[in-house]
């Protein structure tokens, strides 16, 4: 897709958090009935994610959103003792499955990362809009990459409550359409009746992060009707939106107008694993 341009003890903690992430498994739809979700959650609020960036002209945004879930996965699976971020640019250059600046998938830049490891944001060009040679070598990999041999999973075409327990996980790399009302977009919670963007027949044209989700409070801006939302990272810079987020209406889901959620946000979720058997980007239930 080419992005569009615009109480425990801490150890205790650490180690539930380690093993949860290690040791994914899937809920039936039947048993999702059973779990009690909060009606809240948000990965960046809680110190998990990195600030969203500004891709700018690039339509990189399939390595901003790889990228991302990436550096959630690696605090919380103690590969990193604080939030660290990771190359972008690295990414956009030398992932050859991809297509740099003009389009890509997460799930090749998750399996770039898996064979080559992800370097620092310091150790390699910062992100600067274009791309050029890659230029890693074996021995700076060697020395400083991390996440090498991560795992990868994908799954389409998810319902809401399944979309809620794997967020409860980490934060999920998603794709989406937008249009060009998006740009202005400002504040409160977006919805299909005013996008109009969740027809079938149309195809994501752009990789964000899912971070949370929550329920329409009284006072919150509401374009239509809508009782739950989704929060999404995007790579829009952090003065779009709210503060580089965005909140988008979950309801109506699997319905003739949302058949794969607002804006296809349901359509494809992937996201990275510390097992590299879980390879699988074409996973289905």
């Amino acid at each position: 897709m080419r992005g569009v341009a615009l109480p425990l003890e801490p150890e205790e903690q650490d180690e539930l958090v380690t093993k949860r992430m290690l040791e994914y498994r899937e809920f039936e739809e039947d048993e999702l009935d059973k779990i009690k979700l909060p009606a809240y959650k948000n990965w960046y609020k809680e110190g998990f994610v990195t600030r969203p960036l500004d891709q700018g002209s690039c339509g990189g945004c399939w390595a901003f959103s790889a990228i991302s879930t990436t550096e959630s996965l690696a605090l919380m699976a103690g590969v990193e003792k604080e939030l660290r971020e990771y190359s972008i640019q690295q990414l956009l250059e030398c992932d050859t499955d991809n297509y740099g600046c003009t389009g890509g998938w997460m799930y090749q830049g998750f399996a770039y990362i898996s064979q080559n490891g992800v370097l620092p944001r310091t150790q390699y060009t910062d992100f600067k809009r274009r791309t050029s040679e890659c230029s890693t070598t074996n021995e700076l990999l060697d020395s400083e990459a991390v996440m090498k041999d991560i795992g990868y999973v994908e799954h389409d075409g998810r319902s809401n409550a399944q979309l809620k327990q794997l967020l409860m996980q980490q934060p999920l790399s998603v794709g989406m359409y937008t249009t060009g009302m998006m740009s202005a977009y400002k504040t409160g919670v977006m919805t299909n009746d005013f996008l109009h963007c969740s027809y079938i027949d149309l195809e994501v044209n752009h990789g964000v992060v899912l971070v949370g989700f929550g329920k329409v409070n009284r006072g919150d801006r509401v374009r239509g009707r809508c009782r739950e939302y989704w929060i999404v990272r995007n790579s829009w810079g952090p003065n779009w939106g709210e503060e580089g987020f965005m909140r988008i209406c979950m309801d109506g889901t699997g319905s003739k107008n949302t058949p794969v959620g607002s804006c296809l946000i349901n359509r494809y979720t992937t996201w990275p694993t510390m097992n590299k058997e879980d390879i699988d980007p074409d996973f289905t239930i």
